[in-house]
C-alpha cells in the first residue's frame, strides 16, 4: 500500500513540475525547516526532499511549491545563503525528479526491512525454544551491533535448560570479541557469566569475572554482575570450610560494590539468601545457630543499613533457609512464621502463596511440628488465598 500511495503521489507531482527547484551545494547539515525559512518568502512550500549520502560533504534538495509563481520567484534569486554557503537555485530536471523518485523507493524498501529486523529482535527478547532461537538467529546474521548480541545471548541463556548439548553462546562470544567494531555491553558479559554458571564452567566464569574487575577493562560490572556473583558461590567452591569463605566472600564483594560506588538492591540480598540455601541443600554448610546467625545478619544489614524494605519474596527465601533445619530445631520454623506474618502485616504486606509453601515445606508429622504446621493450615485457610495445584500437592505429602 505505501509503495502504492507513493507512486500515486509521483503522478501527482509530475503535474505541478513548472512549481519545482532544486537546490544545489545544500550544506550536510542543513535541516527541511532551515530550507523551509530560506524559501517561504517566495511562497508556500509543499514538499522538501534532501539527497544526502554519508560520504557527501554537500547535496541536493528538491523543493516543490504550491504555485508555479513561487518557483520562478526562487529561480529569479539564482542564489541564497543557507547556514552561511552559497546555495544554487535551479530549474528541476526530470532527473531531479527520477533520483527522487528512486531514493523514496529504497528509502521504503529498507524501512520495512528494519522494521522485520526490529520485529525479530524483539521474538528473540522473549523465546525460550531452541527451534524458535535458532531460526530468529538465521535470519538475522550478521548482528549489527552490540545490543543485539547481548538479546541473542540472553537468549541463549534462557534455553539453556532445553538445549540438546550446548547452546553456541561462547562461539557467538568469541566472534563478537572478534569484531572490532562491537564492544561488547555490560549485559552482554553478564549473560555470559550466568551460562558460564549454568554449564559449570568456573574457570571460565572467573576468568571473565577478573577481566571486568581489572582497571584497565570496560565495561565495568554493574550491580547485576555482583548479583551474579554473589549467588554462584555454593557450585563454585569447593572449600573445606565453605560456611567461613561463604560469609566473608559475600561480605567482599559488599564492600567491593560500594567502593566501586555501587548500591546494594533488593536482589543483591536475595542472591546472598539464595547461595546460603543452595549451600544447605547441597550439604556444604553446616546447620548451625552460626550459619542461621549469618543468615540473620546479612537480613539485618539488608534492612538497617542499606535500608532496603524486605518484600514477600525475601522472607520467603528465608523460610527456605530454616526449612533445612533438623527435626529437632523445626519448632522455630513455626515460630519464625509468626514473626515474618508480623511484619508483614506491620507494613501492609500481604502473604502471598508462595511464603505459606515455605513455610510448610519440610515440616514431620510429629509431636514436635504437628501444632505449628495446624497453625500455618489455619493461617492460610483465613489468608483467602486460592490454592494452586503445586500447593495441592504440597499438602498431599504431609
Amino acid at each position: 500500500m505505501s509503495l502504492l500511495w507513493l507512486f500515486l503521489s509521483f503522478l501527482a507531482a509530475a503535474a505541478h513540475a513548472h512549481a519545482r527547484v532544486v537546490l544545489r551545494n545544500v550544506p550536510c547539515s542543513a535541516s527541511s525547516g532551515q530550507i523551509t525559512n530560506a524559501l517561504s518568502r517566495f511562497g508556500q512550500i509543499k514538499e522538501i526532499h534532501i539527497h544526502q549520502t554519508s560520504s557527501q560533504q554537500k547535496g541536493t534538495a528538491l523543493v516543490t511549491f504550491e504555485t508555479a509563481k513561487a518557483a520562478k520567484a526562487a529561480l529569479a534569486t539564482s542564489c541564497l545563503n543557507l547556514k552561511g554557503g552559497a546555495v544554487a537555485v535551479e530549474k528541476a530536471e526530470d532527473t531531479d525528479l527520477a533520483k527522487t523518485q528512486a531514493e523514496w523507493v529504497a528509502s521504503i524498501a529498507e524501512d520495512m526491512e528494519l522494521q522485520k529486523r526490529r520485529n525479530r529482535i524483539q521474538a528473540l527478547q522473549f523465546h525460550s525454544e531452541t527451534n524458535h532461537i535458532e531460526n530468529l538467529m538465521a535470519k538475522l546474521q550478521p548482528l549489527r551491533d552490540s545490543r543485539e548480541f547481548s538479546i541473542a545471548l540472553q537468549a541463549y541463556l534462557r534455553a539453556e535448560p532445553n538445549w540438546p548439548e550446548k547452546p553456541p553462546a561462547e562461539t557467538l562470544w568469541r566472534q563478537m570479541k572478534r569484531r572490532g567494531d562491537i564492544v561488547p555491553d555490560i549485559d552482554a558479559h553478564n549473560a555470559m557469566l550466568e551460562i558460564f554458571q549454568e554449564q559449570d564452567e568456573f574457570d571460565k566464569f572467573y576468568d571473565l569475572w577478573n577481566k571486568m574487575n581489572s582497571k584497565k577493562y570496560r565495561p565495568s560490572p554493574n550491580v547485576a554482575s555482583f548479583n551474579i556473583v554473589l549467588e554462584a558461590f555454593p557450585t563454585a567452591f569447593d572449600s573445606t570450610d565453605p560456611f567461613d569463605e561463604w560469609e566473608q566472600y559475600s561480605r567482599n564483594l559488599l564492600k567491593k560494590m560500594k567502593n566501586a560506588g555501587l548500591r546494594p538492591d533488593i536482589e543483591t540480598y536475595h542472591s546472598i539468601f539464595r547461595a546460603a540455601h543452595a549451600g544447605i541443600g547441597d550439604n556444604m554448610f553446616h546447620y548451625t545457630d552460626g550459619w542461621r546467625g549469618a543468615v540473620m545478619r546479612f537480613f539485618a544489614r539488608m534492612v538497617l543499613v542499606d535500608k532496603i524494605r524486605p518484600t514477600v519474596e525475601s522472607y520467603k527465601l528465608l523460610l527456605d533457609c530454616y526449612a533445612w533445619l533438623d527435626e529437632q530445631q523445626s519448632w522455630r520454623r513455626g515460630h519464625f512464621f509468626s514473626n515474618i506474618k508480623s511484619d508483614l502485616a506491620a507494613n501492609s504486606v500481604p502473604a502471598d502463596l508462595k511464603l505459606y509453601r515455605a513455610a510448610l515445606l519440610d515440616f514431620n508429622g510429629d509431636f514436635h511440628t504437628w501444632s505449628d504446621r495446624q497453625m500455618i493450615l489455619q493461617e492460610f485457610e483465613k489468608s483467602g488465598l486460592q490454592a494452586d495445584e503445586a500447593f495441592m500437592e504440597d499438602l498431599e505429602d504431609f
